[in-house]
């Protein structure tokens, strides 16, 4: 049985190449690759291809490689770090934290999992922040038509005592 074909991204539309070669890459004609559904690449913006093409262009070049991923190491560490030692603060800090590791998951597989899990989290717990504030705010409602006076401040008619 013939395996079906399959074609590299041969322009920068994603489009086959016009000679035809096939190989290993993306599906042609709606055939399922290795039992995967067949569905469209995810398309770019402008800025998204630039960056490619710039980081594909840089990739070719080991040293400049290792310069931009020393970069973006150092760079995302530092932001992580910083955003560690801003938690106890009030502000951002846990939101700096993760966009250390969103940069650093620009460049490192271990680092992009780390960071899908922690927003998975956060989401999470800000998911359930938003339940806690709606119930809060649905007893304090409850609270209030019981005995007909505002839960949290008396009302103030004017007059002093």
């Amino acid at each position: 049985m013939q395996s079906p074909q399959r074609w590299s991204s041969g322009s920068e539309s994603g489009e086959p190449p016009v000679d035809g070669q096939p190989v290993d890459g993306l599906p042609v004609d709606g055939q399922p690759v290795d039992g995967q559904p067949v569905t469209d690449p995810p398309r770019k913006g402008p800025a998204a291809r630039a960056f490619t093409n710039v980081r594909a262009g840089i990739g070719r070049h080991p040293t400049a490689n290792r310069v931009y991923r020393t970069t973006v190491g150092v760079t995302g560490a530092g932001t992580v770090v910083l955003g560690v030692l801003l938690i106890p603060l009030p502000g951002p800090g846990s939101l700096i934290a993760l966009g250390g590791l969103a940069l650093l998951g620009t460049e490192f597989s271990g680092a992009k999992k780390v960071s899908t899990t922690m927003n998975k989290a956060a989401k999470a717990a800000v998911k359930r922040a938003k339940e806690h504030r709606a119930a809060k705010a649905e007893s304090a409602r409850a609270a209030e038509s019981t005995d007909g006076s505002p839960a949290r401040y008396p009302s103030s008619t004017g007059t002093a005592a």
